[in-house]
């Protein structure tokens, strides 16, 4: 995880479109599984490409993770789980651009809501730093939390579940630094 940019608005006509398919979304009511059936339908359509550039944009020169800032994104991540939280699907505060490994790992987990643990850390909107640190070797290390005597928990549940220290991660980090 690193600092992003801060989340800039969309084009009016892109917001719009997203206001009109989260309206659409709603009305429906159908069963989790047509939250994604419609963001699959939507992210190859015109109106979405300022979304997906918009979000490259945001994960700043390096073009890496938003997650685990290292492998090429290439998914529209939904922050809060779609099947979870359905009124998000089209939110543009609820998108990240990460890579398939992050995506997969963090899958619909979004605690406490569905599973235990601490909520993530979400970094378009979350100071990282308060929650890592990089070491003399570029290993991603969550922050102590002398209070709880334990790793900070935001950083802990974000590790256990999307695995964003995941050894090849931390193996790659070393032979750069």
């Amino acid at each position: 995880m690193r600092l992003l940019k801060r989340r800039p608005a969309l084009p009016k006509k892109t917001r719009d479109k997203l206001a009109s398919q989260k309206a659409s979304l709603m009305k429906s009511q159908g069963p989790a599984g047509i939250c994604e059936q419609r963001f699959d339908g939507a992210r190859p359509r015109k109106w979405f490409v300022p979304v997906r550039e918009t979000l490259k944009d945001m994960a700043g020169a390096s073009q890496t993770c938003m997650f685990c800032d290292h492998n090429e994104p290439t998914d529209v991540e939904h922050f809060r789980p779609k099947t979870e939280f359905p009124n998000r699907t089209f939110s543009w505060g609820n998108m990240l651009w990460v890579c398939t490994t992050c995506n997969r790992q963090k899958g619909i987990q979004f605690p406490p809501h569905n599973c235990v643990g601490a909520p993530f850390i979400d970094p378009a909107i979350d100071e990282v730093w308060d929650y890592f640190f990089l070491d003399e070797f570029g290993n991603l290390i969550k922050r102590w939390d002398a209070t709880h005597d334990a790793y900070d928990s935001r950083a802990q549940s974000t590790c256990d579940y999307v695995k964003i220290d995941r050894q090849e991660i931390q193996t790659d980090r070393k032979s750069v630094g």
